[in-house]
């Protein structure tokens, strides 16, 4: 693999679609990728709470979810139709 190429996957698995600070009462519904991305949602800031994610299709994403230290464990619930790669 050439630096090039391995730089370019970290930068990939590195971003996120979406970014959310000091967010709360969140609902996402029938969201789709439509390109290779890392990381779906990226959570950050410990007073964020209540984010659902509900029937989305995110197999493109190589992982719906990044939190920030500090962000509670249950900040964010996925239900059933929530996919990733």
């Amino acid at each position: 693999m050439s630096v090039a190429l391995a730089r370019r996957e970290f930068q990939l698995l590195m971003k996120s679609l979406l970014r959310f600070q000091d967010t709360r009462a969140v609902f996402i519904t029938a969201a789709h990728v439509l390109d290779p991305i890392g990381t779906f949602l990226r959570v950050e800031r410990p007073s964020s709470r209540r984010i659902l994610l509900q029937g989305n299709d995110l197999s493109l994403a190589a992982a719906i979810l990044s939190a920030w230290e500090g962000v509670p464990p249950n900040a964010v619930s996925q239900e059933a139709g929530t996919s990733a790669h």
